[in-house]
């Protein structure tokens, strides 16, 4: 998909100068259709991100409410792979231009901030990735598992 493509179907025309940067080595990346692919949209991995992470079970309702919403637009994926991509692979990306994604996102309506939030979780199994590979032991018994 065209960063521009996806970003008028979606309304966020205005972000072009935040959005479009690295995408096509973000979309080179992207695992594509199913959406099943993007681990951070994934049922089992927000509730097992989520309870790592301390949040509250009520928060589960918006979470997976989001990436259902998410998964269901091919538009929205690619998006949410993109801005994945440039908060943990492009360290070229100018932090200050993350501050500058788009909120709302009209797509998402109130749920937009939760698309930030998804993605932030995100960090939870990488970390927890890089330290297996590091071999550094789990925090506590009960550290969610991939």
């Amino acid at each position: 998909m065209k960063a521009h493509d996806v970003l008028s179907h979606l309304g966020l025309d205005d972000f072009a100068d935040t959005l479009t940067a690295y995408w096509d080595e973000s979309q080179n990346a992207y695992p594509g259709a199913p959406a099943a692919e993007i681990r951070f949209l994934q049922p089992r991995e927000i509730v097992s991100t989520r309870t790592f992470a301390g949040l509250p079970e009520a928060a589960d309702t918006s979470l997976l409410e989001a990436a259902a919403q998410i998964r269901g637009s091919a538009q929205l994926c690619a998006l949410a792979w993109h801005c994945s991509h440039l908060a943990f692979r492009q360290f070229e990306y100018p932090a200050t231009q993350i501050r500058r994604c788009p909120d709302p996102i009209p797509a998402l309506g109130e749920l937009s901030g939760v698309f930030y939030l998804l993605i932030s979780l995100d960090a939870v199994p990488r970390m927890l990735d890089a330290h297996r590979l590091r071999e550094i032991p789990d925090l506590a018994a009960d550290v969610p598992g991939p």
